[in-house]
């Protein structure tokens, strides 16, 4: 999968975060990308690189109105950068990281992921840094502790690169992280 896919999946997924309705917005994705498979004109008009964007954005602009301006905006967003063809590898991107997100780090949330190819994890203020990092070196999950990019002291955190990594892999790497964090939290 592209890295454009991630860049986009994880800022739709970062901006709901942001704004606390992760699961509406990815249930309107999905019901967007449904509708697209229901729909052959729709899919038609959007795939078709021939068709000018404003066309497609005027179609999307009356068809969404009234729904979630955020997706609005994101699928918006699409089709001005020409990628509104590939919202089914997005939206596959987006599922995969909001369920691994959900079960294996349910009670930490990312953000930076809009910035480019990293992704900023606020830990919990009882989980030393330096600690999780090895932790997570150890278990095969390359990150970076916040602190050393810092000039000066604040809340722990771990920065997470995602521009070389397959989708399926992940899953396998979250999930080694949330072990990893589990080894280090004190009981």
């Amino acid at each position: 999968m592209a890295v454009a896919h991630r860049v986009y999946a994880r800022a739709l997924v970062e901006s709901a975060l942001q704004e606390g309705r992760l699961t509406q917005v990815h249930e309107d994705l999905r019901d967007f990308a449904a509708a697209v498979d229901d729909v052959p004109e729709l899919a038609a008009l959007l795939e078709n690189p021939e068709i000018d964007r404003a066309a497609k954005a005027s179609v999307l602009e009356e068809l969404l109105t009234g729904g979630d301006e955020l997706v609005r905006n994101f699928l918006l967003l699409l089709v001005e950068k020409g990628r509104i063809a590939e919202l089914h590898e997005i939206a596959r991107e987006v599922d995969t990281l909001i369920a691994a997100l959900a079960r294996h780090l349910p009670d930490l949330h990312p953000r930076g992921a809009a910035a480019g190819l990293h992704l900023l994890l606020d830990l919990p203020d009882d989980v030393e840094e330096e600690a999780l990092v090895r932790a997570a070196q150890s278990r095969g999950v390359g990150l970076d502790g916040l602190a050393p990019h810092c000039a000066r002291p604040g809340r722990p955190g771990v920065i997470l690169g995602y521009g070389r990594i397959a989708e399926p892999a992940i899953a396998g790497g979250i999930r080694a992280l949330s072990g990893a964090i589990e080894a280090v939290t004190p009981s």
